[in-house]
């Protein structure tokens, strides 16, 4: 019988695997479950992270909101925001607090926040740079193109990836499913991540990765698909050249129907057994 007081993540995890290990979890923390199986671990080893899970008052929203109120005229600032000098001001208080055990007034902390923005707006010099027309570069030309997409039922959880491999003018489909999938964002990462484990030894050289979904080409800092996205690196680094980009969804409605199609026969299936 397994302690759960002394257990880490990885007792959770099949021998030498990052998979997870069902039985263990049911064993040690049944009621968690599902959202156990809904963390997609990295298959490439990446490191463990702390991630700021947020919310809909998350810190970037209003983080946004402090930036976009005006100062008013008699702080003379007026060419930047007066909100990351408050903040490190906050910081540098608390610091001395617990370091030093010197508490700092409000008035003087917030005084030394508008002296230090002044100083750095007045240093800011804009100056006029002349445009210069310069020849484009040109650029790497891709033999082969990736294009991934899912599909996702909110429901089930679970989730139907496509996608399509082009190499000489030759074009390859692929589909999968996944479970325990918590959001259609972590359905198209880890369709591109499984369309790259399957096409990672294939002597591809150079790979243009295409994609409807912004966020993902973006790789905006989404923490559920931290280890996905690290898989997806690790991954395309073995390529001589890769590029990412972003395509809209009418010029990827082959990885869309392919997703879809896969999908829908295994909800069909599984409604059938």
């Amino acid at each position: 019988m397994l302690n759960s007081q002394t257990c880490k993540v990885s007792t959770l995890f099949l021998p030498n695997s990052t998979d997870w290990d069902l039985r263990k979890i049911r064993e040690i923390c049944p009621d968690a479950e599902e959202q156990i199986l809904q963390i997609k671990t990295s298959k490439k080893g990446a490191e463990d992270k702390l991630c700021w899970m947020g919310t809909k008052d998350d810190l970037r929203e209003t983080w946004n909101l402090i930036r976009s109120k005006p100062c008013l005229p008699p702080t003379g600032i007026s060419r930047c925001h007066l909100a990351p000098w408050i903040m490190w001001e906050v910081w540098t208080a608390r610091n001395k607090l617990m370091f030093s055990n010197l508490i700092l007034k409000t008035e003087d902390s917030l005084s030394r926040a508008i002296m230090m923005a002044r100083e750095w707006q007045d240093g800011q010099v804009t100056t006029e740079k002349t445009k210069r027309m310069s020849r484009p570069h040109p650029q790497a030309t891709f033999q082969t193109t990736l294009k991934t997409d899912a599909a996702w039922n909110a429901t089930s959880r679970r989730a139907g990836m496509g996608w399509t491999l082009t190499q000489n003018d030759e074009t390859a489909s692929f589909a999968a499913i996944e479970n325990n999938v918590s959001s259609p964002l972590l359905a198209e990462g880890l369709a591109l991540r499984e369309a790259l484990l399957k096409i990672c030894n294939r002597g591809i050289v150079s790979l243009s990765i295409q994609s409807d979904s912004k966020t993902l080409i973006n790789r905006s800092p989404a923490p559920e698909l931290y280890g996905v996205v690290a898989d997806i690196l690790c991954i395309s680094a073995a390529f001589e050249s890769v590029s990412f980009r972003w395509i809209p969804r009418e010029e990827n409605t082959n990885a869309d129907l392919l997703a879809k199609q896969v999908l829908s026969v295994n909800e069909a299936f599984m409604a059938s057994t």
